[in-house]
Formats: C-alpha cells, structure tokens, sequence
C-alpha cells in the first residue's frame, strides 16, 4: 500500500469561523494505481489533491492522517515537508504555468528538478549527464527541438508544450504519487490525447500511482483503473472504474454518468441532476445529495448516512443500508 488517508477532515478559517471542507475522507492506493476522482465543480476534488500535497492555505487546517510509505506527511511541519514534496508526491496543477517559476529559463527548471532527485537518492550529481537526461526526456514527450525549448521561458512555450514540460518534471523527480488537477482540460482534442498517453506510460514504467481528478467521466473511464466519486467534500462512491460507470448505485453517481452526451441524434435533449451543488456555508440536513435526489427517503433529509461496503465497492447511501 502506498497511500493510506484515514478519517481526514479538512477546514477553512473564513470571516464567519471555521468550515469544514472536507469530510471523514478514508482512501487507499496501491503502488502504481491509476485512480480518477470525478465531480462537479465544487466537490472538493482538488481541495483532496491540495491536502495530500500539504499546499493548503494558511487559514486551513487538518485533522487525520495521510500516510504515504509510512510517513505521515499530516503530522509534519512545513520545514520536514521539503524532502518529501517532489520526489515523494508530486502535482500538476490545472494551469501548468503554475507549476513553473516565470523568470527562470525551463533549462534550469528542469536540470534542477534532476538534481533534488540524485540529491535525495544520495547520488552526486554530474551537470552534464543530467543536462543529457533533460533532453533525452524532451524527445521521448516528442517536444520539438528540446535544444531549443530548455533555452525559453515558459510564457514562450504553448499551453500543450507547458504541460509537457510540467511532465517531464514529473519524470525526472520520479515520484511515487502524482497528483494531477484536471491537467488537460485546456488543451485540445489531439493534445490531450498525447498527454493522456504520458501519463500511461509514466505509471507503466516507473510504477507511479497517479489520482487524476477530473469533472470530464469520459475520460475518467479511459484513464483509471478505479474512480471515485466526491460530492460536498465526501466520497460518495468508490469502487473499480468497470462497475461504477456501467452501473452506478449512488444516485448522484447516476445522475453524472446520465448526463453525458450519447451522440444520438434521436436524443431530444441532455439529461441533467436538477437544482445546484451545496454552499458549504449552508449544507442540507442529513445526505447531502437529498435535496437534488431523485430517490429521496424521509431518513435522507434527516440524517447523513456512512460509507459502507457494498458489491465490491463503497457507497454513502441510505439505499444500501
């Protein structure tokens, strides 16, 4: 097991108190698991992602744990947290300039990212080499003209090149957990596709689990082995990618899987979970879905059910109690 998150909550400090963000999150990953975290805007997807990584805002703070090979990266400070983010978990943020420092040349970003790793495997670091493998990794994500590009900015470079770039960080770090926030949700049709493509090979070769969070199902179900479900900051269905979107037992689940286009053109207008997401300045009583639930029970609006495990997988809902 790589990654163990037990009984995680996660609260903001605003201008009327403290808000809890996320709730009684529990998740396992397994060494080179390909995970998709699905749900609308607003769920807490990358709220999750931001947790795990230890990039919080200040005004945020955690309860639980979050073990990755037996460090709980919950429990330590800010200074002890630099050895392990990296080449330990690693994120590509939804704008992947984000990920870049403005002012440095991608050259030396990168050939510092090869660096920390042969610095932390305590190996000596030979800038030649390393300057080698930097562009050796360029080819392989078919940049072209690598001697060119590692002497650019990264506002020089195209969104798709940008994200490239973040990825060959990824690869010369060589993580054990990547987490990736939406990262092809700007980029087009073709370019998406060969960044779906690293990301494959980048967990089949160096057996790095990633959790890939996107609201597209689409491309969830092409990615994963395994999705989960998030709503309100909980984890409403969890099970393997197969079961839970060829038939879903959450109805919100349902609702997402439903609302994907079919193509047909017989189909006189797209299905849709009636009614908004949840303020969580003002959550519902009981489920937190019961309000936009098409199968709502009294003990729904009443209280909040447990995630429990049901045919293989796990669901939060009073249905299957």
């Amino acid at each position: 097991m790589l990654l163990q998150i037990r009984n995680l909550n996660v609260y903001y400090n605003t201008l009327i108190g403290w808000i809890k963000v996320l709730n009684d999150v529990n998740l396992s990953v397994e060494k080179g698991e390909m995970i998709s975290i699905v749900g609308e805007s607003g769920s807490g997807k990358s709220t999750l992602g931001h947790t795990i990584a230890r990039i919080l805002p200040p005004n945020s703070k955690i309860q639980g744990d979050i073990v990755i090979d037996g460090v709980n990266l919950a429990k330590l400070k800010d200074s002890e947290l630099q050895k392990y983010r990296g080449t330990w978990v690693f994120m590509i943020f939804q704008n992947p300039l984000n990920s870049l420092n403005p002012v440095k040349k991608v050259g030396f970003q990168l050939l510092e990212a090869a660096k920390i790793r042969h610095q932390r495997d305590g190996k000596k670091t030979d800038e030649e080499s390393l300057a080698k493998e930097v562009i050796e990794v360029l080819k392989d994500l078919r940049l072209p003209d690598p001697y060119s590009i590692v002497d650019r900015y990264p506002h020089q470079l195209s969104g798709g090149q940008v994200q490239r770039i973040v990825i060959a960080m990824a690869l010369l770090l060589k993580p054990k957990l990547l987490i990736a926030d939406e990262p092809t949700s700007a980029l087009d049709v073709t370019i998406q596709a060969q960044v779906i493509n690293l990301f494959k090979q980048l967990n089949r070769e160096l057996n790095t689990s990633i959790l890939f969070i996107t609201h597209d199902i689409s491309l969830a179900y092409i990615i994963a082995d395994r999705v989960i479900v998030m709503y309100a900051g909980r984890i409403m269905e969890d099970g393997k990618v197969e079961d839970v979107l060829k038939s879903p037992m959450h109805p919100y689940t349902q609702g997402l899987v439903a609302s994907i286009p079919t193509g047909d053109k017989n189909q006189s207008k797209l299905n849709a979970i009636p009614g908004n997401p949840p303020s969580f300045f003002a959550l519902p009583m009981g489920c937190k879905f019961n309000p936009r639930c098409n199968k709502v029970i009294d003990i729904c609006k009443q209280k909040e059910p447990n995630i429990i495990e049901k045919n293989g997988r796990r669901v939060r809902c009073w249905l299957y109690e």
